[in-house]
């Protein structure tokens, strides 16, 4: 007859019972933490688009444009993008001309 369980996972034996069988290791989690955390990411992202869709001014110095926000905030990213990747390349490239100089001398 089985002996009630206190949940702490051990039997009377003293011998240790997981109830779902081996504990998977961390790279087999790996596999299903990631493609879970980006379909959050991408549900999240297109619930953004959808929400932001209304129409909005965009006032530069000389002009302005009407578009979604949506488009706005791309285009915003994007060039966040490109200005950050071209100061980390103009960095890198400084970081290996220097590397190199160092080298002749």
């Amino acid at each position: 007859m089985a002996e009630p369980s206190d949940g702490s996972g051990a039997e009377a034996g003293g011998r240790r019972v997981d109830t779902f069988g081996n504990r998977p290791s961390s790279r087999a989690m790996t596999r299903y933490i990631k493609p879970t955390l980006w379909g959050l990411l991408v549900g999240y992202v297109v619930i953004f688009l959808l929400i932001n869709r209304d129409p909005t001014e965009v006032n530069f110095l000389f002009f302005s444009a009407t578009a979604p926000l949506v488009v706005a905030l791309l285009v915003i990213f994007v060039l966040g993008v490109v200005v950050g990747g071209g100061g980390v390349m103009m960095r890198d490239r400084r970081k290996t001309a220097r590397a190199a100089r160092a080298a002749k001398h």
